[in-house]
C-alpha cells in the first residue's frame, strides 16, 4: 500500500505529524518529516500539517471487469 508523501519543499520540520502519528512511523532527517513503509495510512499526519506539507497517498484507479464472452457489456439479459 502507498503512504502519504511528504513534499519537501513545504515541510517545516515543525514535529506536529510525529506527535500524532500512532504507528511512529514518522521520523525528521534532515530538518525534514519521512514517513517510513510502517504508515499505516491513518492519514493524521495529512490532516494535522499547516503547512499541507504531507499529501495522501494516491490510490489505484479500478478498472471495470471483462464482461463474460458472449455477452456485450451493459446488454440486458432476454
Amino acid at each position: 500500500m502507498d503512504t502519504p508523501r511528504v513534499s519537501p519543499d513545504l515541510c517545516d520540520g515543525c514535529g506536529e505529524c510525529l506527535s500524532v502519528c500512532c504507528a511512529d512511523a514518522i521520523s525528521i532527517e534532515a530538518g525534514k518529516a519521512s514517513i517510513s513503509a510502517d504508515c499505516i495510512v491513518c492519514l493524521a499526519c495529512v490532516n494535522v500539517c499547516a503547512q499541507g506539507a504531507i499529501s495522501e497517498p494516491t490510490l489505484p484507479t479500478r478498472r471495470r471487469p471483462t464482461p463474460p464472452m458472449g455477452r456485450r457489456p451493459n446488454t440486458p439479459v432476454r
